[in-house]
């Protein structure tokens, strides 16, 4: 890590603007791909974000695990920096090494209000209305985690409630198998189709049945 990206991680705007005004190179990345925006938008430095994109930083550059400002950014929560990097052209639909873009970080972690942020931007509203990634959705990460509010903001937004995955089946299987009650009665609610089955040719309530989960999600799938 070098002058650059310590003023960045640290949110030392004044450092910042000396090492640009002194030519360094905004871009520059170290060990690991990283570049100074990317330790800005981790560390949640609104400020430096704006002063790193305002002298050029490139709000697309992957480091070499794939990610992205934004899907650091969107990772640990940080929405106004999602709003100020989506404002300058970041792309929402690259994906990283363990193929998940930002939403889906967003909606692993349970951060509303970037998930908001995100399904209102045209090409992350496109993608997730047509996702054909087989492994995961925004909807079965949040699912899993129990992010039940997430849930619900993104079936508002008109993502595919009977989606189904290789790996997981759907959102309901995930919910299930996690033993999230408050996020399986929604989607229950929200009309998901119980009988649809996974990989192994199972349905939610076998799932349930064979995960031993607890009495308040037996009897909400079994009805």
């Amino acid at each position: 890590m070098n002058s650059v990206h310590e003023a960045a991680v640290a949110g030392n705007s004044e450092k910042l603007k000396l090492l640009i005004e002194n030519g360094t190179n905004v871009n520059l990345k170290d060990s690991k791909g990283l570049r100074p925006l990317h330790f800005a938008a981790w560390q949640g430095r609104t400020e430096s974000v704006f002063i790193l994109l305002r002298a050029g930083a490139n709000v697309n550059e992957q480091s070499f695990e794939g990610d992205t400002s934004l899907h650091l950014a969107s990772q640990y929560g940080h929405h106004e920096i999602v709003q100020l990097l989506l404002f300058h052209h970041a792309d929402p639909t690259l994906l990283n090494r363990r193929l998940l873009t930002p939403i889906e970080l967003a909606c692993e972690h349970g951060h509303f209000h970037v998930v908001n942020s995100l399904v209102h931007n045209r090409l992350c509203q496109q993608m997730i209305l047509t996702n054909t990634n087989e492994q995961h959705s925004p909807l079965h990460l949040a699912a899993k985690n129990g992010h039940t509010d997430i849930v619900r903001l993104l079936l508002m937004n008109g993502i595919d409630i009977n989606r189904v995955t290789m790996n997981d089946g759907t959102a309901l299987h995930v919910a299930c198998r996690n033993g999230r009650y408050e996020t399986a009665k929604l989607l229950l609610e929200c009309g998901i189709d119980i009988n649809l089955r996974n990989t192994f040719e199972q349905t939610a309530h076998e799932v349930v049945i064979k995960q031993k989960s607890g009495n308040d999600i037996k009897r909400l799938i079994k009805g």
